[in-house]
């Protein structure tokens, strides 16, 4: 289900794009300039040795302005989560959501693999790890997906808001700021440019910029590079 599922509450909702109309021009000309001064995705340095390691946790998003259906908030955090490098199979539950229309409390159970560097610690079983098999089995991954087998990865910085493919929007301040306190740092990713400030009641005129920095499975010789958004 799309993310526009969504539904905001406070004075932006009921009045969409009366702010923006007041800009001057020169206002929307410095906007511009501002949005398109830094790339969607960029890469920051070589190549490193990685392997995946699995994570699932449970977190719960709590708006005040933007209630989500579940089934969007699946989406939306797990298309994310996969742009963000986890593995394709990433899984996002979602519950909290009477038959399900939007909620305010939404309880969420995150399970990924996500790229580390292949250093001697991330190589090295926990052993109150929980069984890797059960977590492969969860997010349902194929028997011959080996968490140990070294691939290249490499840093990148995304710019989320001029990520396309994700789709935010200025209601999704909340959510943003959810994902910078709660899941970003469970998951190795690094916040490195934050403008994110959400008030409850009031939807911002623009999506928020947040760029972050994040390990990603880098591309084999045989297939095409990717493209920015």
């Amino acid at each position: 289900m799309r993310s526009h599922t969504a539904r905001s509450r406070g004075r932006g909702s009921r009045t969409p794009g009366f702010h923006r109309r007041g800009f001057c021009g020169t206002g929307v000309a410095l906007a511009a300039l501002l949005v398109f001064a830094h790339p969607a995705s960029a890469a920051d340095a070589d190549q490193v040795a990685a392997v995946w390691r699995l994570e699932e946790f449970s977190t719960s998003y709590h708006g005040f302005t933007t209630l989500y259906q579940c089934e969007a908030l699946e989406s939306k955090v797990a298309r994310i989560l996969r742009t963000l490098g986890a593995h394709e199979s990433a899984r996002v539950r979602a519950s909290g959501c009477e038959l399900n229309r939007p909620s305010r409390t939404i309880f969420l159970r995150i399970t990924a693999a996500t790229p580390v560097p292949a250093t001697a610690e991330n190589l090295e079983r926990d052993p109150a790890e929980k069984s890797r098999q059960e977590l492969l089995d969860r997010l349902g991954v194929k028997r011959d997906f080996d968490p140990d087998e070294q691939f290249l990865a490499e840093w990148r910085t995304f710019a989320l808001a001029r990520q396309r493919a994700l789709r935010l929007e200025p209601g999704d301040c909340e959510l943003l700021e959810h994902l910078r306190d709660r899941v970003f740092p469970k998951l190795g990713i690094e916040v490195v440019h934050d403008d994110v400030r959400c008030s409850p009641g009031h939807v911002p005129m623009s999506t928020p910029r947040l760029d972050v920095r994040a390990l990603v499975k880098a591309p084999t010789p045989d297939e095409a590079p990717a493209k920015s958004e």
